[in-house]
């Protein structure tokens, strides 16, 4: 039920993820969550690796929207 605008945002804040996992700046380890070396309980919205993702997906969608010419 996404538009396009929501869809690539959307892609855009997951690859964000995808990136944190990759470089190791974001692990798991079981219940808690390790971000840039700080230990935290917990996931939500306002976690510092959601933060980081959400400010981050409007740019990158912008700016795949630039390149490919694809209409919002």
């Amino acid at each position: 039920t996404l538009n396009v605008q929501e869809l690539i945002e959307t892609i855009c804040h997951e690859m964000i993820h995808v990136k944190q996992y990759a470089t190791g700046e974001l692990v798991e380890k079981g219940k808690k969550i390790l971000y840039k070396n700080c230990l935290y309980e917990s996931s939500c919205d306002s976690s510092p690796w959601e933060k980081e993702a959400y400010e981050k997906e409007i740019y990158y969608a912008d700016a795949f929207v630039s390149d490919s010419n694809v209409m919002w």
